[in-house]
């Protein structure tokens, strides 16, 4: 079986599962990590169970990292895109 995902919609999952990852890691609950993204409470739970399963697994910190440095670049951006906006800060 293919799947046809273009790159938009691959980056859009892995900045989906990077704000579900840090939400579970800021100890936020589900409800509100979907509430508070916008996704949906099914996408969350499948997001976190993605997460409890590879987070104790040595090999996946490497990526996980990664994935946790992929969300500082985003939050950076997207701070400066508000504030070239002429956003307060």
């Amino acid at each position: 079986m293919r799947l046809s995902h273009n790159i938009g919609s691959i980056e859009r999952y892995l900045d989906d599962f990077c704000v579900v990852m840090i939400g579970i890691q800021e100890g936020y609950s589900l409800p509100r990590i979907a509430h508070n993204t916008k996704l949906s409470e099914k996408l969350v739970l499948e997001y976190a169970e993605l997460y409890h399963q590879h987070n104790q697994n040595p090999e996946c910190q490497s990526a996980l990292s990664r994935l946790s440095e992929r969300l500082a670049i985003l939050l950076k951006k997207e701070e400066i895109a508000i504030l070239g906006a002429g956003g307060v800060r």
